[in-house]
């Protein structure tokens, strides 16, 4: 719990307090539900959500000359342009899948 949201809790538990008393009935102050899960109660992220995992730079490579084989290097140099490179080491490895993906759905598949 945050100082803030501990000053908060304790502010309405003052006005809770303070409104019973003024109406003459003092009796228990029931503390306001909690808003959030304690954080031994929040799912814990797997290694795979922190630290995914992406093809190789050689997969990628191969794929990239592969399809300049046998498409020709205009093929390439085309997909390679909508993902905002000119070459394959401009990539991000975080675009590896998705370039492997677009030439397998819209290119002869590699094999």
């Amino acid at each position: 719990m945050s100082l803030e949201d501990a000053l908060n809790r304790h502010s309405d538990l003052l006005e809770q307090l303070l409104k019973r008393l003024n109406a003459g009935v003092l009796s228990k102050v029931d503390p306001p539900a909690p808003k959030k899960k304690p954080p031994s109660e929040a799912p814990v992220p797997s290694l795979e959500q922190e630290f995914p995992t992406y093809p190789s730079y050689e997969t990628v490579k191969t794929a990239i000359l592969q399809l300049s084989e046998t498409k020709g290097p205009t093929a390439a140099f085309a997909l390679l342009g909508r993902f905002g490179v000119k070459s394959g080491k401009e990539l991000k490895p975080n675009q590896y899948q998705d370039l492997l993906t677009a030439i397998q759905n819209e290119h002869t598949p590699l094999a």
